[in-house]
């Protein structure tokens, strides 16, 4: 186990924490999750997040060059999305209705993008505390697209599928 003594450990610590997050919801995470999912449009947000996704794995990458940091293995763990995850896929496979089931995972979709605002916004001020400019810059554009894909499930959840799973 690492020791965490200062901001720059906490930094490299936390970058890691979301390249091996990023790298679980790549694959197969939101392929399955697009599988359960009935509405069209609720499709493409699912593909614009993997999309995203596949961007802040790039951007991550960029900051592990920078820092020196050593790759990470794909055995290392994240047990929080881990959780995230296995609840989603269990939610998930209870509901009978698909409108039901499309507003489950509206909500499993947010509560991880809400999880990944947390951290790329942490990550940018920690960035610019540490004089890491450009890296504070490339981790505002992960911050936005996270914050811009929730908002578009926000706008999708209370106006087309909320509704829908009432009846």
């Amino acid at each position: 186990m690492e020791k965490i003594n200062n901001l720059k450990d906490l930094f490299m610590s936390q970058v890691k924490d979301i390249f091996i997050a990023e790298k679980k919801f790549l694959s197969p995470f939101y392929g399955e999750i697009r599988n359960h999912a009935s509405a069209a449009d609720l499709k493409e947000s699912i593909d614009q997040c993997k999309r995203e996704c596949e961007n802040h794995v790039q951007r991550l990458n960029h900051v592990f060059e920078k820092l020196n940091l050593p790759p990470i293995t794909t055995t290392e763990k994240n047990v929080g999305v881990e959780s995230m995850i296995k609840e989603i896929n269990n939610v998930v496979n209870k509901c009978d209705s698909k409108n039901v089931r499309d507003a489950a995972i509206i909500s499993y979709l947010q509560r991880i993008n809400h999880y990944e605002i947390a951290i790329y916004g942490s990550l940018r001020t920690f960035a610019e505390e540490l004089g890491h400019n450009d890296l504070a810059s490339s981790l505002q554009k992960s911050l936005d697209e996270e914050k811009k894909i929730d908002l578009k499930l926000t706008k999708l959840a209370t106006e087309r599928i909320n509704e829908k799973a009432i009846v």
